[in-house]
């Protein structure tokens, strides 16, 4: 009778356990990625407004730096890679989001503790023999909780789109730094064309000053003249201070991107041709979404905050969980093991009364992640648009490429001329001088120019630019 009963309370209770599960589970059912389908469809355009601008195309490699075909610049990047702390440390927090994911995870299985005591009591009582009693004990505990609603999987899986939006983050430090130093390198390079162009210009402007002066003496122009030509010489030389200036200042930058302290790093410039390699292919915005670090950031962030609202929802229904123990104590270690006292539990743990604490965690988790859904497609349509943008400026600095290469072709004609004059004594030595000075200026505007196409093709090349997976990351995961 008694084992009737029995079992008959143990199919009540599995009975009960079923339904409970049955409602629960029916009660946390809800639609995932709200609204980022529909977002993908309406908002992320087919193709590129500017696709029909592109002539010959390259494919795009995480590496584009290299298409630039400068040594230099590629053993600096690769050093950097390697020796930059900014990078360093997006691989530092990568490791602790994977530390914190392992942690996390361990709920999801059972945990086991042993213990061992030993034990000596000494009795002296006056008028009797002293005794002592020993005790020794062991002991092992076990204890589940049996995830029969799913929450500790969501939790988990939270945790692991953590990881790896952490993960986009060292992409993204790669690619800003190559940037960086990719744009740097450039700025000196031109820097140091002003340098000379510019050395070169005091020097005429010395000249045609000191020219003006003996003709000052000789009383065949008025000292307002001379001033202004001193003046030229004194403008000159600040010009060149200031490009002297500027040059340090970005060679201070670059020590830092290279992870070494300012002033260490000095540019070796030797002076040859840099050409602009062919356009990378950009494919369509899809593509972009795909692949570019800071879109799938957002988008593991989506994804993360989607599961914790799971997480908030079934915190508010029972939990389930399972205990057992077993201990064995004797006077002497030789006996431990003989016998044994051990001990099944089940806990069902029911919130009731907690404020609306519960209730109020769900309606945060779908702020947040409402809030994330904005957010990541704030940085799909500003990843779009600076695609586009870069290719608008891509045609507009073409167009104007060309017009100061034909500037500079008529200024050094009329250089030419002014020459041929001056030695047939039908100009003066100043006027010659000028005509020098405004070839050496469009010069100038073309190294100007030069560099400016060179920093669009970054910010196109950054644009596109997708997660990092070159082998140089793999070097630099080793070392951390």
């Amino acid at each position: 009778m008694n084992r009737t009963k029995i079992m008959k309370r143990i199919i009540y209770f599995k009975v009960l356990i079923f339904t409970l599960i049955c409602l629960c589970s029916s009660s946390c059912k809800r639609e995932k990625n709200e609204g980022l389908n529909s977002f993908n469809k309406e908002i992320i355009p087919t193709s590129y407004s500017t696709s029909h601008i592109v002539a010959k195309q390259k494919k795009l490699t995480n590496d584009w730096w290299k298409d630039f075909k400068n040594e230099a610049l590629n053993k600096i990047i690769e050093k950097s890679l390697k020796n930059n702390f900014t990078i360093k440390s997006a691989y530092n927090r990568l490791n602790q989001s994977k530390a914190i994911a392992k942690v996390g995870g361990s709920t999801r299985y059972p945990h086991v503790n042993g213990s061992l005591t030993g034990s000596r009591v000494d009795t002296k009582i006056k008028g009797f023999p002293s005794t002592n009693t020993n005790q020794f004990s062991v002991g092992l505990s076990v204890s589940y909780e049996i995830d029969f609603l799913g929450r500790q999987k969501n939790q988990v899986e939270a945790l692991d789109y953590d990881v790896l939006s952490t993960k986009e983050d060292i992409s993204i430090a790669m690619i800003s730094i190559a940037s960086q130093i990719t744009s740097t390198w450039y700025q000196l390079y031109e820097l140091h064309k002003h340098l000379i162009i510019l050395s070169e210009q005091l020097k005429l402007k010395k000249k045609d000053s000191a020219f003006v002066k003996t003709q000052f003496k000789n009383g065949q122009i008025p000292i307002n003249t001379l001033w202004q030509k001193q003046q030229v010489v004194l403008l000159g030389s600040d010009e060149l201070l200031k490009i002297k200036s500027n040059i340090s200042l970005l060679e201070n930058s670059m020590s830092v991107l290279t992870g070494r302290a300012p002033g260490s790093y000095h540019f070796k410039f030797v002076d040859g041709p840099h050409f602009l390699p062919l356009l990378p292919k950009i494919g369509i915005p899809l593509d972009l979404i795909q692949s570019r670090p800071d879109i799938r950031k957002a988008y593991f962030n989506l994804l993360a905050a989607d599961k914790r609202i799971g997480v908030a929802i079934k915190d508010r229904f029972p939990k389930l969980s399972l205990s057992a123990s077993g201990d064995s104590s004797e006077e002497k270690v030789s006996k431990l093991f003989q016998n044994w006292i051990s001990s099944l539990a089940g806990n069902l743990l029911a919130p009731l009364i907690d404020g609306g604490r519960r209730k109020a965690q769900v309606i945060k988790e779908k702020a947040s992640y409402r809030l994330l859904l904005n957010q990541y497609g704030d940085t799909v349509i500003n990843a779009i648009r600076e695609v586009e943008d870069a290719m608008i400026l891509e045609r507009s600095k073409t167009l104007l490429h060309k017009s100061i290469l034909t500037q500079v072709e008529l200024a050094k004609k009329m250089s030419l001329i002014a020459r041929n004059k001056h030695l047939s004594n039908q100009i003066n030595l100043t006027a010659y001088y000028l005509a020098k000075i405004n070839y050496s200026d469009s010069m100038r505007r073309l190294w100007v120019s030069q560099r400016e196409s060179i920093e669009i093709r970054i910010n196109l090349y950054k644009a596109l630019a997708s997660t990092w997976s070159s082998s140089s990351t793999n070097k630099l995961k080793k070392e951390k």
